[in-house]
């Protein structure tokens, strides 16, 4: 949004609504006076949370209403309107349960007038909503232009709605499995083989939770992207190209080697493929493999959480073909598998409500939920390095 925007919004008349609000003035969250400031705190977090709980929607400040009306745009004092931006992010994460991150603020800078600027405000639905005031453990909601208070069955459809995000990414991960673990893609070299076949497959699948609600509305810009710049694979490419889904990168498969992939999914959704190989004369999969998947997944994910807007995330890496195979460890050690059958090992997802900013931290955060993976190679506990010299 840029001041040309909000002046026209005064021009036409526009009028407050579910997804649009006016206030002439700074929320006076720094006041002095104690109970000012105390109930200026309250009305702004009922605000954002009441606008998160509902949709996406915008806040301006500067802009003078009349009968829920634009009708003037003073503006506010555009050091106070830096100092309020810089510090409402914290006041966000400390004072609302769960913690509010879908919210970015800007200071929009009026041309001609140094000491006068507009606040916007861009609310986006949240993930994870429902949220609430952490002192008056109050929720709200938008009801067209007023924030209300959300009664108990509300509430309740709020937390349910929360629980359909796992659902959706149960649902989605289960289809993707389903399709690569029978009918794995083709990498035409001499020998027809095909991509991963005869192999053992790691696979992480990953989802911006704003993706998995049935109202989702963000969508990745490719061009914008432009992922064959952003997104390097593991190892040298032998096929980058859209497909119906989004777009698709490999590394075929060669006689002793499975090959590595992975697809961006027009919703933000990410699925990445480390194959197995022939070591030591048996078909294994090894702790380079998973950690050379862990790396270029938060590479990757990294990218699309900054291109999508911040996000929460759900995180889970499944196996299959695992019969008869071994996991290669450190020091050549190799451990045979128990599973007989072809059915994919799935580990339990793991939730981000901030995506991590290390690579380390990421593999931190996995690392407990591959107790099953490693229970299938009879060994009692995760042997993943974690230290700072694997995952520069």
């Amino acid at each position: 949004m840029t001041e040309e925007d909000v002046r026209q919004l005064v021009a036409a008349g526009a009028r407050e609504a579910s997804d649009l609000e006016f206030k002439v003035s700074l929320y006076p969250i720094d006041s002095v006076d104690s109970k000012v400031r105390n109930e200026a705190r309250r009305e702004l977090f009922g605000d954002l949370i009441a606008m998160a709980n509902s949709g996406d929607a915008t806040l301006i400040i500067g802009i003078e209403e009349a009968d829920e009306i634009a009708i003037a745009a003073p503006g506010v004092d555009a050091a106070q309107a830096t100092e309020f931006v810089k510090k409402l992010p914290e006041l966000l994460l400390r004072n609302v349960e769960p913690p509010l991150r879908s919210v970015q603020a800007e200071v929009l800078s009026i041309a001609g007038e140094g000491n006068l600027a507009f606040v916007h405000l861009m609310v986006r639905q949240s993930p994870e909503a429902p949220h609430r005031d952490a002192s008056t453990r109050i929720f709200y909601e938008r009801l067209g232009a007023q924030r209300v208070p959300m009664d108990i069955e509300r509430v309740r459809t709020a937390f349910l709605r929360g629980e359909l995000a796992y659902i959706t990414f149960d649902e989605f991960r289960s289809k993707r499995i389903g399709m690569l673990s029978s009918s794995p893609l083709p990498n035409h070299t001499v020998d027809h083989r095909w991509w991963g076949s005869g192999f053992p497959v790691l696979c992480l699948h990953a989802a911006p939770l704003h993706a998995l609600s049935r109202h989702a509305k963000r969508q990745i810009d490719f061009r914008r992207l432009k992922p064959t710049e952003t997104l390097i694979n593991a190892q040298p490419v032998d096929v980058s190209t859209y497909n119906a889904e989004g777009f698709l990168r490999y590394t075929k498969g060669v006689q002793d080697y499975g090959g590595v992939g992975f697809q961006v999914f027009h919703s933000g959704m990410y699925e990445s493929i480390s194959a197995g190989l022939l070591w030591q004369g048996k078909v294994t999969i090894t702790v380079d493999n998973l950690v050379q998947l862990i790396r270029q997944s938060w590479t990757h994910i990294d990218v699309l959480n900054r291109e999508l807007g911040e996000s929460g995330w759900l995180v889970c890496i499944s196996a299959w073909g695992l019969a008869d195979a071994n996991l290669g460890l450190p020091q050549r050690r190799l451990a045979s598998s128990t599973i007989s059958s072809a059915e994919p090992l799935i580990c339990s997802e793991v939730r981000f409500d901030s995506f991590p900013t290390s690579v380390l931290t990421f593999a931190e955060s996995i690392s407990p939920s591959l107790q099953p993976l490693y229970t299938a190679f009879k060994l009692a506990g995760v042997e993943l390095p974690l230290d700072d010299r694997t995952w520069k």
